[in-house]
């Protein structure tokens, strides 16, 4: 669209399109309005005339809209539920509310802890969009403070002042092999852990992953062969070789029995991990997304105070 149609398409007209194309009626929409037939009829012949486009076509049980109308639909929608938490920061109707809100997350957190939030979302928000990108170190803090992300969830170190974070739970790290591994028989030692071939896992591709964070930290270096970027990849590699995998235990605990694999703490102490979700500070007040973290919250039930 270019500036001049914007300029002569009026909020109430984009409301009017809103309304009727979720009421598919004329009348129902002036009702849910407030408005009279007439007043949403003229509002809709001057989207047609700048539009150039009939948006709806009139059936027995209402109207259908036409491909454009769809088409404009989404933007639309969008667009208002922005106008709408600016202008009344406070009111926030989950159940209405449209638009698309993105959460940054690893595979291993969207298989096992996802599920939960998406039934909560479809019962209580079941217009609204979550997308839920790749969790990748560095990116998702970039995208947090341009404003192209709205929440990341999962281990973050140094963050800007203008991100905001909270802390939802706490977990340790596990070694996970098969059944039958040759470490299982064997005195479990540092050197016998730095001996065994492992699978690390680094969403971006660095060599350097959190695990290796976390046995830096403690002066322990291990010897990983194989580095992949999902951790949904590790469990069926360790199933018919003798690789090993140092996973957080709610993961390796969740997929051990499945793939008939083993839990063995590791040699040494570790610094456990806090799983956090942070934001910006520009949305610290937005009313959805205060709702929203506490839907997460909720829904992941392990929060730390």
């Amino acid at each position: 669209m270019g500036d001049k149609l914007i300029g002569r398409i009026d909020l109430d007209g984009l409301q009017v399109f809103d309304a009727v194309m979720r009421e598919g009626s004329v009348t129902r929409a002036a009702d849910s309005l407030a408005l009279t037939q007439s007043a949403v009829s003229h509002a809709l012949a001057r989207l047609r005339l700048i539009l150039k486009d009939p948006l709806f076509v009139r059936t027995a049980g209402g109207v259908k809209p036409t491909p454009r109308a769809i088409n404009l639909w989404d933007e639309v929608q969008d667009a208002l539920q922005v106008l709408r938490r600016a202008v009344l920061p406070g009111e926030f109707d989950p159940f209405t509310a449209r638009g698309t809100i993105t959460l940054a997350v690893n595979d291993m957190i969207a298989q096992l802890l996802m599920p939960k939030l998406v039934q909560q979302l479809q019962d209580q928000a079941p217009h609204l969009r979550l997308s839920m990108p790749m969790r990748t170190f560095g990116e998702s803090e970039l995208r947090l403070e341009q404003g192209t992300l709205d929440f990341g969830l999962g281990l973050f170190y140094a963050l800007q002042p203008s991100l905001r974070r909270r802390s939802l739970w706490t977990d340790d790290y596990v070694c996970l092999c098969r059944r039958g591994h040759p470490a299982l028989a064997k005195p479990w030692t540092l050197e016998a852990f730095q001996a065994v071939h492992q699978v690390g896992v680094s969403p971006n591709g660095d060599l350097f992953t959190y695990a290796d964070g976390a046995l830096r930290y403690a002066g322990i270096e291990r010897t990983v062969t194989i580095l992949v970027s999902h951790f949904s990849c590790v469990p069926p590699m360790l199933q018919g070789t003798d690789l090993m995998a140092l996973m957080p235990r709610f993961y390796a605990g969740a997929v051990a029995d499945h793939y008939g694999l083993a839990l063995l703490d590791p040699p040494f102490t570790l610094s456990p991990v806090k799983y956090e979700l942070v934001w910006h500070e520009r949305s610290e007040r937005v009313a959805s997304h205060v709702w929203l973290r506490e839907q997460l919250v909720t829904a992941l039930g392990r929060t730390e105070p």
